[in-house]
Order: structure tokens, then C-alpha cells, then sequence
């Protein structure tokens, strides 16, 4: 999926004359942060962090009350964000990679 800072990035450094691989260079660049392409590292942390205080793996409400405790900044990190949860969901494909797929052509 191709990430909003990704694209803005990309506009950005052409509105400024750069060349096409210089943008995407910058546009890539710019998805290295934690918060959108090194997500997926703290997705998987904080999937640790709820498997080590979740003691019930089934129960529900256990695993609710501990995102709710997370949404509260009393735990992993105190940030109050859980992570992954942040794009929408696409079923078959994100209509953008195939703008992207084309123009690459």
C-alpha cells in the first residue's frame, strides 16, 4: 500500500525540479519512520507485549481490558496507540498500487 507520506513526499521534492528518481528516492526515504513503514516492527513488538500480560489467550474481555490499558498510555511504551490499525483495509488490492503499477510501466 502506498503510504499518504510516501506520495506527499514524492510531490514535494518534484514541485522543487527535482528528477522522477530523486522523488522516489525521497518518497521511500520518508517511509523508514516508525510510524509508517517501521510499523510493522512495532506491530510485532506490541503483539509480544500483549502475548507476555494477556494471561487468557481466549478470553476476550481479558484482551480487550489490556488494548483499553494500552489506549490509556499505562502500557507498552505509553504512547496510547496501537499499532496496524492506522490504513484501511483493502480485500482484493489497493486501488493506488495499481495507478502505481501502470505508471511504472
Amino acid at each position: 500500500m502506498i503510504s499518504k507520506l510516501y506520495l506527499h513526499t514524492n510531490h514535494v521534492v518534484s514541485l522543487f525540479g527535482n528528477d522522477s528518481y530523486s522523488a522516489m528516492a525521497a518518497g521511500l526515504a520518508s517511509l523508514k519512520g516508525p510510524r509508517d513503514g517501521g510499523t510493522n516492527i512495532k506491530v510485532a513488538k506490541m503483539l509480544d507485549n500483549i502475548r507476555e500480560n494477556v494471561k487468557e489467550k481466549g478470553d476476550k474481555k481479558e484482551i480487550r481490558d489490556y488494548l483499553e490499558t494500552i489506549l490509556d498510555k499505562k502500557a507498552f511504551g505509553g504512547e496510547g496507540l496501537i499499532y496496524g490499525l492506522g490504513h484501511a483495509v483493502y480485500t482484493l488490492s489497493d486501488p493506488r498500487a495499481v495507478l502505481l503499477k501502470e505508471k511504472a510501466r
